[in-house]
């Protein structure tokens, strides 16, 4: 049984947004957001690609909603905070 869970994230990135891809072939970015003392890796797939990758630089404050599943973190959203 898949179990998920919903969290948000609050950091900073650090470094610029990566383009990824996921199984379906479908084109994402990668976020690498540090909060607190930990760093995250978020793939975020969403409509909003092309202003994630001129907007999601490195040292930019987020605020992101992610959803965990097996150890992965998803988002469709990214906030600017």
């Amino acid at each position: 049984m898949e179990t998920k869970e919903n969290i948000m994230l609050l950091g900073i990135l650090e470094k610029d947004a990566e383009p990824i891809l996921n199984e379906e072939k479908e084109l994402g970015c990668l976020l690498t957001v540090k909060s607190k003392s930990r760093t995250h890796k978020v793939e975020v797939f969403s409509s909003l690609l092309p202003v994630l990758y001129k907007k999601a630089l490195k040292n930019t404050r987020v605020l992101v909603p992610v959803c965990k599943q097996k150890e992965k973190l998803f988002a469709s959203v990214v906030y600017p905070a």
